[in-house]
């Protein structure tokens, strides 16, 4: 309900269609529902200072703007029948902040169809809104766009594009600045079924090639970064000091960490095409080592987080809960982190970014982690890096902020990569491979490429070509591999 906005502006819009007197629409048709209790009160005041509404109209009305859940049951507004008109403008809030709440996600599992873990809280506006919807009413929403591509919200598209009878997309428009979102405003009708809306609010799917392609996670695990828990203990707290290590305990001691427990700490901003540059280092405890373990072994990294043990204990995870037993550990990490092939890029980029990561570097929940395991690494490498798979991730990625693409794990996965059968003899391979590299060192790679090429050829080409970007990057050979990899997708 926000402000009262929509009310005044809505009652006033009844009355002038309907030509009824204010009192009784005022008074006996609107209700208002938010759960924070200042802006019930500021809406009450908006209705307070509307100029042509009587007192008995405004007290009415007043008694009918509540302070609730709206995805409570049963609903924090108790009335005869469903309403014939819902209009909403949902909190923003991500799946990161609402599913910290264990509770909150038990009921909203199961209470709402559209449920999903990377579910944004306004999907289950838009189900709730049409379960209060009577038969032909009308509900207008102004949410994020980005819920008509998000994977995560194939269910909700389900339910909810069935009954879509309208959509306005504000891609373009700054209607809320300080968001750095993109909105959209659907109607929903409450009828029959309708077919699937009008293009503009079609679900917009990954691109098909004409060659054969399987999903990027059938060939590889997609993961997001490890998760301390605690950065400005792990990461922001140890640096290093004429070749040995120190961390700044909580009384501001500085005291020596083992080496052994150290490693390279890779950020968003660390990350470029083909190249890693990691800006900090952390100390990593994983469950090998309880907390007695640690202080016997490394007594320098048990001091350190010891001075901050009651910070440590108080972190909160949907992946572990913290004890007296692990309070010195990470919070979430697995054996593909630290896997000796691993492919990373930043969790939001403008571009595609994905690089090699330095041997033993581990990165934040802010870097993906990629883990090719049915193709190439350094093929797949030269792909995920390609004009060509930018565009098509851009075409079905969210869009965080104006040309700000978020690159989760479970977008990543949905990646089209060529399906190659390894017909060509091994010999016939290196030695086109061999001609290739000839080809370069005279600055021929294009006309080698003139030829038609086998598919399987054209993957180890990308290798090499790949290999060669992250020695010694250059626009020509970038400008190959996009050449490579048109021809792979047969553009």
């Amino acid at each position: 309900m926000g402000g009262g906005n929509f009310l005044v502006h809505a009652g006033d819009l009844i009355c002038r269609r309907l030509k009824a007197e204010q009192g009784d629409i005022f008074g006996r048709c609107l209700f208002g529902v938010d759960r924070d209790a200042e802006a019930v009160d500021e809406a009450r005041k908006a209705i307070a200072r509307h100029g042509t509404l009587d007192a008995s109209a405004k007290r009415r009305l007043s008694r009918r703007l509540v302070v609730g859940d709206s995805l409570a049951d049963p609903f924090p507004i108790a009335t005869r029948k469903p309403f014939d008109v819902i209009l909403c403008n949902p909190p923003y809030v991500g799946f990161k902040t609402w599913s910290r709440d264990a509770a909150l996600r038990r009921r909203l599992k199961a209470q709402y169809a559209c449920f999903d873990w990377h579910a944004d809280l306004f999907y289950f506006f838009i189900e709730r809104g049409l379960q209060l919807l009577a038969p032909g009413g009308r509900m207008g929403m102004i949410t994020s766009r980005y819920f008509l591509r998000s994977s995560s919200a194939a269910k909700l598209r389900g339910i909810a594009l069935p009954h879509m009878a309208d959509f306005t997309d504000l891609k373009d428009s700054d209607t809320f600045p300080d968001l750095g979102i993109h909105c959209a405003i659907s109607i929903y009708e409450k009828a029959a079924v309708r077919r699937r809306p009008a293009a503009s609010a079609r679900e917009r799917d990954v691109p098909c090639f004409d060659v054969p392609t399987v999903p990027l996670g059938e060939v590889a695990e997609v993961r997001a970064g490890l998760q301390s828990g605690r950065d400005s203990i792990f990461v922001k707290a140890i640096t290093k000091e004429k070749g040995r290590f120190v961390g700044q305990a909580a009384n501001g001691e500085r005291i020596e960490v083992e080496r052994e427990l150290i490693h390279r700490f890779i950020k968003n901003r660390d990350i470029e095409p083909y190249r890693v540059m990691p800006s900090r280092w952390c100390l990593f405890v994983d469950d090998r080592l309880s907390p007695g373990e640690l202080r016997r072994q490394y007594p320098g990294a048990y001091r350190l987080l010891r001075s901050y043990r009651d910070v440590l204990l108080a972190r909160r995870s949907s992946f572990k809960k913290v004890t007296a037993r692990n309070w010195t550990e990470w919070m979430h990490w697995s054996d593909a982190h630290f896997a000796p092939r691993r492919i990373v890029c930043p969790y939001r980029a403008r571009t595609n970014r994905f690089a090699f990561a330095p041997r033993g570097a581990l990165g934040s929940i802010d870097v993906g982690f990629i883990v090719p395991h049915g193709i190439s690494p350094p093929a797949l490498l030269a792909l995920l890096n390609s004009r060509l798979l930018q565009e098509v991730y851009h075409s079905y990625a969210k869009e965080l902020a104006p040309g700000v693409y978020d690159y989760y794990p479970n977008h990543l996965s949905q990646l089209p990569v060529p399906l190659v059968d390894s017909a060509t003899p091994r010999a016939d391979r290196r030695r086109q491979i061999e001609t290739l590299r000839a080809a370069l060192d005279r600055g021929k790679g294009r006309a080698w490429l003139r030829k038609r090429r086998p598919s399987d050829v054209l993957l180890e080409v990308l290798a090499v070509l790949a290999r060669e970007m992250s020695r010694n990057p250059r626009e020509g050979i970038r400008a190959l591999i996009d050449r490579v990899v048109d021809a792979l997708y047969g553009v």
